[in-house]
């Protein structure tokens, strides 16, 4: 083989072994982006929900995930926007009133005309939402189903393989 052809193979083989690191480092970065959100709150002692309906927009748009903090019911105040339980559903709506002598809340979704037909009980409160970051909320539902978790685990592997196969290419 000739020098220059050894000098070419060199060069291709670095380009092979700095793509295969720079593959690897930008999934394991993009699993870590999308996994780091939806981990830490939990943490730090917020619920997290994804928001399925368009009765908060476009203040929280379809997508969203809500970072939820348990609250005192007696000090939510108007215009605070709560998560609730409304039967087997958790709903996040606005606060139009907080009647502390009832025990209840008047609530109304930005999107809605009207304020919602059956007031919030104090019982059925989850908590105030703090923040909101639209489109994770879909990213977390879906990371919670089961061709989610796959996914995540067949990203991972692909990055390990991606750094073996690159520590394997002789330079």
């Amino acid at each position: 083989m000739t020098n220059k052809r050894k000098k070419r193979n060199k060069k291709l083989q670095r380009g092979l072994v700095v793509t295969a690191r720079l593959l690897g480092s930008f999934v394991i970065i993009g699993v870590l982006l999308v996994l780091i959100p939806l981990s830490v709150p939990r943490l730090m002692g917020y619920q997290t929900y994804n928001v399925v309906s368009g009765s908060m927009e476009p203040e929280i748009p379809i997508g969203s995930l809500l970072l939820v903090k348990s609250i005192d019911p007696y000090e939510v105040k108007e215009d605070d926007v709560i998560a609730f339980y409304s039967n087997a559903t958790v709903v996040s709506h606005r606060v139009v009133k907080n009647n502390t002598f009832d025990g209840k809340f008047i609530t109304k979704g930005d999107a809605n005309e009207n304020e919602d037909l059956k007031d919030v009980d104090y019982t059925e409160l989850i908590g105030i939402v703090e923040h909101h970051f639209p489109l994770l909320g879909a990213a977390g539902a879906y990371i919670s189903t089961s061709s989610g978790k796959l996914l995540i685990v067949e990203l991972i592997v692909c990055s390990i393989l991606l750094f073996a196969v690159s520590d394997r290419i002789n330079i």
